[in-house]
């Protein structure tokens, strides 16, 4: 026997809600409603063709205890079941219905909330691998999500079948650590190849000097050849003043002249003075002067 639905505002008929809310459960049915007295809780199951964001679920939640339970302790959850085309598959429902997902995770605990939604998720058809910092309270916390993302989400709001299972990655400490480590390794390696390179640079430089010396050298040694040359050459057209330079008193000296009659000096022309007469001389000048 089929089971007869009754549209939403069949079932609360009086309730009255803001033109946004009353358009998304518009064509929304009611499957039951269940009273748990020991609780104090109001299940209303509906189902639906689209997607409701959970935000607006949790607003039709208010209104409904605000409407028959203002004044009472009572709690209304209501627990979705969509019937939705064939084109939805578990990775593109978990793109449009996310917010939705980290949303009845929040209500459901902080905790879970918190690990799965710093998680990422990964789909290969109808596996879902779900990536947690490796913590000890991620780990505990696994087996609770897992059953409730395989069962009370894609299997009881979606019909769909699932398997899920957990990546453990290093928590954020470790994480830093890690980091740490390759960072202050890196800065040796730098410092290494700064000091490897300047000390290349170093030798290129002393390198470059050692040729210029040798230049410089080769440069003095060839003017020092010219030098020599050129003074072999003005010592054949002077051979009676050869002159050369005393390297101990840093003076230059003649050689003897040719003429046999001069042993000092070089010849000269004119009047031949005795001296005796130059004292003679020096003498009277010497006298005026005084």
């Amino acid at each position: 026997m089929e089971k007869t639905l009754h549209l939403f505002y069949e079932v609360f008929c009086e309730l009255k809600t803001s033109k946004e809310l009353t358009g998304e459960f518009m064509e929304v049915f009611v499957e039951r409603l269940l009273m748990k007295k020991s609780i104090n809780l109001l299940e209303v199951h509906i189902l639906s063709e689209k997607l409701i964001h959970k935000r607006n679920i949790m607003l039709m939640e208010k209104e409904i205890k605000k409407y028959m339970f203002e004044r009472s302790r009572t709690k209304i959850k209501i627990i979705e079941r969509y019937e939705l085309s064939e084109l939805y598959d578990p990775e593109k429902l978990f793109l449009l219905y996310k917010d939705s997902f980290l949303l009845d995770f929040k209500e459901r605990s902080n905790v879970e909330y918190r690990l799965v939604q710093s998680s990422e998720w990964f789909f290969d058809n109808n596996i879902i691998t779900l990536t947690l910092e490796d913590t000890f309270l991620a780990r505990s916390k696994s087996p609770a999500i897992k059953k409730y993302i395989e069962e009370e989400v894609y299997q009881d709001k979606f019909g769909m079948y699932v398997q899920v299972g957990f990546d453990y990655t290093l928590d954020q400490k470790e994480q830093l650590r890690q980091a740490h480590k390759m960072h202050k390794l890196e800065l040796e390696v730098t410092s290494i190849l700064d000091e490897v390179d300047s000390k290349t640079k170093s030798d290129s430089t002393v390198g470059t000097g050692t040729k210029e010396v040798d230049g410089n050298r080769k440069s003095a040694s060839a003017r020092n050849s010219e030098t020599q040359k050129s003074n072999g050459e003005g010592s054949k057209k002077n051979s009676g003043n050869r002159n050369y330079f005393n390297q101990d008193n840093g003076f230059k000296k003649q050689r003897p002249a040719d003429d046999p009659d001069v042993f000092y000096g070089k010849n000269c022309e004119g009047d031949i003075i005795e001296i005796k007469e130059i004292i003679t001389v020096v003498k009277a000048y010497s006298s005026a002067v005084g």
